[in-house]
């Protein structure tokens, strides 16, 4: 790509404080007055979608508008070229975050270290994925000059990273990191490597934790997990538990034998009996504003448990997926004084019928929601008349549906809803 010396400076600013907005906003000012105002648009949408709560409306707002102004494919040319046979390769997921090349994943961790220098004179890459490694590999990786300016980390074809954790526990290079994930904790090293992080300089400044693929079903393993696990997560703002096979029982012992600083939980693939009783003490989720659970049971005997467990004083977003809720149960959720305070509301592929999509309308949370996401969900013309027979929530941003309704009824809809309704092609598509 042809360059001139005044792009060049503009992007060396970036470059030298990725942390702050203000040389990306001056940047895309820069893309405007050079005849470029998609490429502008895009850098400053994703700057404002970084700053904003996911519930605040301007960026709701922003998600509804995004095939508008994402040009991520054609920014994509821009970026220095990477491949598997170099070790290195951008991930398509995050690929752009605030404007700028985000997201590498690296296979070889001897490649990193020849190509990130070169790399990030180019672009502020702040997020990496590891694969495996030898000690003295990971060694020279936790020792790198430039690993100050890296803020996630995730172990992606890897189990137990013992030995970098070990590294990065020790170094003191790691500074910037807020987010690690582990693709895998199947291993009873894995307390062992709890214990070390929360112990480390890197362990009392992490934000988000994210860990899947745990030694299910093995009560010795839970119980060093637990209390390797406590030894520093009250200072997480974001954790997320994937497949983790504790089962009803030990999440609960799990979430109630703390007070956590979460504002936002994700429970993934969670199979057996339902059971998000945890919930249910609001003592322990003061802060808490997010909820995910996709794939887990909630569909419980008595339609009143779903919502009587959901407590959490400060609740704003409910993302249930790939489950299924019986209409009863929606009932219950709607019907909650405690749930009125809710913006967004998403129910994906949970089997929401005609009829409760009637309960949603009448909700207590009706009036306040900035988003309601209902793909994938069995919803014909008559249940889309449903949301007709209700005047819109004053500042909702965003209703998702699948476009399996008539062409009359989807222009209905999206006229009563003021132009906010997104109809997906696909039922189901994410």
């Amino acid at each position: 790509m042809t360059t001139s010396p005044e792009h060049d400076a503009l992007r060396a600013a970036v470059l030298a404080d990725p942390d702050d907005d203000l040389p990306r906003l001056v940047f895309a000012d820069w893309l405007d007055e050079s005849g470029d105002p998609d490429r502008a648009r895009f850098v400053r949408s994703q700057v404002a979608l970084a700053a904003l709560p996911e519930w605040d409306p301007r960026a709701v707002a922003l998600r509804r508008t995004q095939s508008d102004w994402n040009v991520s494919q054609s920014m994509h040319r821009d970026l220095p070229t990477l491949s598997a046979d170099r070790g290195l390769h951008w991930v398509a997921q995050d690929l752009f975050r605030r404007g700028f090349g985000h997201y590498a994943q690296v296979p070889i961790l001897q490649a990193l270290q020849r190509e990130l220098p070169r790399l990030l004179h180019a672009v502020p890459i702040r997020r990496l994925g590891l694969y495996g490694a030898t000690l003295e590999q990971w060694k020279e990786f936790a020792a790198s000059p430039w690993l100050p300016s890296i803020r996630e980390i995730d172990f992606d074809g890897i189990g137990v990273p013992s030995e970098a954790m070990r590294e990065l526990c020790a170094s003191p290079g790691t500074t910037g990191i807020r987010a690690l994930r582990f693709r895998s904790c199947v291993s009873h090293a894995m307390p062992v490597v709890l214990e070390q992080l929360w112990l480390s300089p890197l362990g009392r400044q992490l934000e988000t934790l994210e860990m899947a693929q745990a030694l299910a079903g093995d009560n010795f393993y839970f119980t060093e997990f637990l209390e390797a696990f406590h030894g520093g997560a009250e200072r997480l703002k974001s954790l997320k538990l994937q497949s983790m096979g504790f089962g009803r029982n030990h999440l609960h012992r799990f979430f109630t034998s703390r007070s956590w600083k979460l504002e936002e939980l994700v429970i993934a693939d969670e199979g057996g009996p339902p059971g998000v009783d945890y919930f249910g003490y609001p003592d322990c989720w003061p802060e808490l504003r997010t909820v995910r659970f996709d794939g887990v049971n909630v569909n419980f005997e008595s339609p009143k448990r779903l919502a009587d467990s959901l407590l959490a004083p400060h609740l704003t977003v409910l993302d249930l997926a790939n489950s299924s809720l019986h209409p009863e149960a929606v009932r219950e959720l709607c019907r909650a004084d405690h749930l009125a305070r809710l913006r967004i509301v998403r129910l994906r592929r949970m089997r929401i019928g005609n009829r409760s999509l009637r309960y949603l309308i009448l909700s207590r949370f009706w009036k306040n929601l900035v988003e309601l996401d209902l793909r994938g969900n069995p919803i014909d013309d008559n249940g889309a008349k449903q949301l007709l027979q209700r005047r819109p929530p004053p500042e909702l941003e965003l209703l998702r549906i699948d476009r399996t309704v008539s062409d009359d009824t989807a222009e209905a809809l999206n006229s009563h809803y003021r132009g906010n309704v997104v109809f997906e092609e696909m039922a189901g598509s994410n």
